[in-house]
């Protein structure tokens, strides 16, 4: 885990004068799992030997540096993945954040095909949504987050307004009632919060792990116990207050959110030196993360499909039009629109500015 990395030289050399493995490889996690337990706030090692006779291991590092293109030439890959050809099974460690997992598994197949692979994600920095892309990625995910909040401001006003007037003229208040209004069957009603519940449970879930990692920094609970009280919290909010206590929590969140936002923002431009001593040491990192399109890494219809998934299609999810399901009138729901659209905007480009200047900053953050 994280606190054990610095002593990975340490850990190698205990590891390689006690077993003497022919092969040894290593990666960092954010939390690793024994056989009775997890581990995720405290330092951790799980160790996998094995004796395997007659069979040849051949490791080897793929840079996150290392071009697409390089990937689909024969020889390159060969290069960067040597003993790759002819093997039964790849074991493949990434990390989430500089490997395109996807791209190389695409190379995989097409020079070995039939090769089995398997393995998970390694990486001991957690990066927290659109700063953490940010950081990573530049200026770019900035012009990708801003865009897509622009969008979903422009989804609620061009079918938010429709959707209000009909949920009023029938009288409800979620989407699954609009579509038990408008088909007149239970069953269609059934299938439909089946599907929503099945659906949203992977959305809701890395929302609740997030607010458990949150209060694990910030209490030095246990993970279990964080997730156990987060999730608690937003039960009782939810089933005891319903739609009001919903949206007193809503607006506080936001409150809190605004002032956060700007504290952080401006301890972030003060530390990297302003918008041109941020702007002089990311440039001597890696003139990319100044570019709008990490220089053609992301393409202008990557850019608008992304803006469009967050921005547009959000009219497919029950929370995302919630909003338009409980305004009292058109006028309020406009209101809440500009509103909606100005401290949005705010918070994302306060945010995703200091993601990008937190390079300045801290160079290589693990």
């Amino acid at each position: 885990t994280t606190p054990l990395v610095p002593d990975a030289e340490i850990i190698h050399s205990h590891l390689a004068e006690s077993l003497s493995p022919g092969c040894l490889i290593g990666v960092s996690a954010a939390g690793v799992i024994g056989t009775h337990q997890e581990i995720e706030a405290g330092p951790a090692l799980s160790l996998v030997a094995a004796k395997l006779p007659g069979v040849e291991v051949s490791p080897f590092l793929l840079p996150a540096s290392t071009d697409g293109d390089e990937l689909d030439d024969p020889g390159d890959f060969d290069r960067h993945a040597p003993g790759l050809r002819g093997a039964e099974i790849l074991l493949l460690l990434s990390d989430p954040f500089t490997l395109d997992a996807q791209r190389l598994l695409q190379a995989i197949n097409h020079h070995e095909p039939g090769l089995r692979v398997a393995g998970g994600m390694a990486s001991a920095g957690t990066f927290i949504a659109g700063p953490g892309m940010c950081y990573e990625y530049g200026y770019s995910w900035v012009l990708i987050n801003v865009t897509h909040t622009i969008l979903s401001q422009m989804l609620l006003a061009a079918v938010g307004i429709m959707v209000g007037l009909v949920a009023r003229r029938v009288n409800v208040v979620t989407y699954l009632d609009i579509y038990g209004a408008r088909s007149q069957s239970k069953a269609v009603v059934l299938v439909m919060a089946t599907l929503v519940a099945l659906l949203l449970i992977p959305y809701m879930s890395t929302q609740l792990v997030g607010a458990a990692r949150v209060i694990v920094q910030m209490t030095g609970m246990g993970y279990f116990a964080s997730l156990a009280l987060g999730s608690g919290v937003v039960v009782v909010y939810c089933v005891l207050g319903g739609m009001r206590g919903t949206s007193v929590a809503t607006l506080l969140q936001g409150v809190v959110i605004t002032v956060g936002t700007v504290l952080l923002f401006a301890g972030t431009y003060k530390a990297a030196g302003g918008f041109g001593g941020s702007t002089e040491a990311i440039a001597a990192l890696d003139p990319r993360f100044l570019s709008p399109t990490m220089s053609g890494e992301f393409t202008w219809p990557f850019i608008f499909s992304v803006a469009c998934l967050s921005g547009y299609f959000a009219a497919g999810s029950p929370h995302g039009m919630l909003g338009a399901l409980t305004y009292k009138n058109t006028t309020a729901l406009k209101r809440g629109i500009w509103l909606g659209a100005i401290l949005v905007f705010i918070w994302t480009m306060l945010l995703c500015v200091a993601g990008t200047m937190g390079r300045a900053l801290i160079p290589n953050l693990e």
